[in-house]
């Protein structure tokens, strides 16, 4: 979903950002998003159901300015992959662009129901527009 919410405020302000996801784990690699996500984004005017789950690379870590994680589990891993592969890379929870600090996780909606994914919805929007107050304000170091 935050993919999909990302690149949405990106073409609405005809930005011109790279926005991909990624996962830590393999199990869905190839897959599309869970038909809720996909519902849950579609109720707010998005599309996301063309995406493709992918693993994380290394390559991630110079690809992008900042990855991104939902939550505290992900960021574990992706810490421990980082150091597996003698690599290093900028990456922060998603929710500390909201609560700076608080290393906050959108909460999982998988085992949950169409409300949850609303609620993740709305965290995600959230923090992705907050990203963009933040990486295109007039005083950022991004500009």
């Amino acid at each position: 979903m935050a993919e999909g919410v990302m690149k949405n405020i990106v073409l609405k302000n005809n930005l011109d950002w790279k926005i991909e996801s990624a996962g830590t784990e393999s199990y869905h690699v190839g897959e599309n998003p869970d038909r809720r996500a996909i519902k849950s984004c579609s109720n707010n005017g998005i599309d996301i159901s063309k995406q493709v789950a992918r693993k994380i690379t290394v390559n991630d870590f110079s690809d992008f300015d900042i990855v991104y994680s939902l939550a505290e589990e992900v960021n574990n891993e992706i810490e421990t992959f980082l150091k597996s592969n003698n690599s290093t890379g900028e990456f922060k929870f998603l929710l500390d662009e909201v609560y700076p600090g608080e290393s906050k996780s959108v909460p999982d909606p998988y085992y949950g129901n169409e409300k949850d994914f609303a609620i993740a919805f709305e965290l995600i929007e959230t923090a992705c527009e907050t990203i963009l107050k933040k990486f295109t304000s007039a005083d950022s170091k991004f500009l």
